[in-house]
């Protein structure tokens, strides 16, 4: 029996199909789906080898005598990967349909009567209206401090449900989406275009962010790691809020632009925060994608605040309790994170500067409890100076900024009144 697939000879690549080497690994990027595959090197060597013509059995080969390895252990391993491509659309002539949006057991759509409301966010008057209960709820409870009546409305956003849900943006057709989350986010990317009619997308990712001075940090995880929680703990403390939800990079340099929505906060967060925002114990409980969500209206927040440089990204992790864990992380680990999360990116030109924009900014993994965000606190040690090491990353910052941005995340805790002596005699 051959561990070859049938008819795999030689393997021929979509030609809307982008591979880029990076950090060690792959990633390729569909250009007619927009999306971003992140394999490692071992992938990576195996896409080399067929995208320049070579067969599975000589590529198997190759790599067989380098690697010093049995001949079927590669044959069977570069079968999976191909097999794993083909599912995914990737080859010339597969099925490009999208195994990531079809599920086996979809669950069934939420749907309500039809529904619109108007406005006011930033400069434009906009009428968002939609008959998908999800889409409904999470429009309500996030632009509710900006509902306004009589309004000589700018701009249309319609999320119409049928088997699929069908955005229209100034009447005109936009996108066919298979979920709620995916509309809301169309929704979002809508809004940021009217607002900021000149700007060019290096990337929209899933998460919140914060500034300290001229210092963008990103926060970005999947729902429920924590990047809300510690957004809104942020805010209280000295520093600028920027957006909640989505994070909105502006090409090329990496810019945020500010998306600064209420801060959305689920059940496990509200004790915890509820000493900083005194209107969270009353705040109305929402339903959103079965999650249950309080939203709080940010401290500082405006559609007008200049965007800010990302400098820094934080994948934060959430626990009860529990001291701090700092770990960093490499740029093909960040960029996995992002791809598996929700990320888009514009246009192939764009990925380019996106992975650039990764090599130059350091990330890391940050787990924190409740026990950091008490009010009394002098600070807590998210941004302790462990940069990575890394070739390619050049810090912009100025020693003034890295001095406060570190003395004000690294303060230890105050030392009890009977050291009264020490204490006045200790520097800042």
């Amino acid at each position: 029996m051959s561990l070859l697939a049938p008819g795999m000879g030689t393997i021929r690549f979509k030609p809307t199909l982008l591979g880029i080497s990076f950090d060690g690994g792959l990633v390729l990027a569909d250009g007619k789906t927009e999306r971003l595959y992140v394999y490692n090197a071992s992938a990576g060597l195996i896409w080399t080898l067929l995208s320049d013509g070579m067969s599975i059995a000589d590529c198997a080969a190759l790599i067989s005598e380098s690697k010093r390895m049995e001949l079927p252990v590669i044959t069977a391993h570069i079968n999976s990967v191909v097999s794993e491509w083909r599912r995914l659309g990737l080859l010339h002539g597969a099925d490009t349909s999208d195994p990531q949006t079809d599920p086996v057991s979809p669950p069934q759509p939420r749907q309500s009567t039809y529904w619109q409301r108007d406005y006011v966010l930033g400069k434009h008057h906009v009428r968002i209206g939609s008959n998908d209960a999800d889409v409904i709820c999470h429009v309500k409870a996030l632009f509710r401090p900006y509902a306004r009546s009589n309004l000589d409305i700018h701009h249309t956003i319609y999320a119409i449900r049928e088997r699929q849900i069908s955005l229209a943006v100034d009447g005109r057709p936009r996108l066919e989406l298979d979920n709620s989350a995916a509309a809301i986010g169309a929704i979002f990317q809508a809004i940021l275009e009217f607002e900021n009619e000149k700007e060019s997308w290096l990337a929209l990712i899933h998460g919140a962010s914060v500034a300290i001075g001229e210092t963008g940090i990103l926060l970005s995880g999947s729902t429920g790691s924590g990047k809300s929680t510690l957004a809104a703990y942020l805010a209280t403390r000295k520093y600028r809020y920027l957006s909640d939800d989505l994070i909105a990079l502006s090409a090329p340099e990496g810019r945020i632009v500010p998306w600064p929505v209420p801060h959305s906060l689920k059940a496990g967060s509200w004790e915890p925060l509820a000493s900083h925002y005194p209107t969270l114990r009353r705040a109305p409980i929402e339903v959103v994608n079965g999650r249950k969500i309080k939203f709080i209206e940010a401290i500082v927040s405006s559609w007008l605040v200049s965007p800010v440089v990302a400098h820094l990204i934080i994948f934060p992790h959430y626990r009860p309790s529990g001291g701090i864990k700092i770990e960093s992380v490499k740029p093909l680990e960040t960029l996995s994170r992002f791809v598996n999360d929700r990320i888009w990116v514009p246009k192939p030109l764009e990925i380019t500067n996106f992975l650039r924009f990764l090599e130059r900014t350091p990330a890391f993994s940050i787990s924190y409890s409740a026990h950091w965000m008490k009010p009394r606190r002098p600070c807590n040690r998210f941004f302790r100076a462990k940069r990575r090491p890394h070739r390619a990353f050049t810090p912009r910052l100025s020693i003034d900024e890295l001095t406060e941005l570190e003395s004000m995340c690294m303060r230890p805790p105050a030392i009890p009144r009977r050291s009264r002596r020490g204490r006045q005699n200790r520097p800042a």
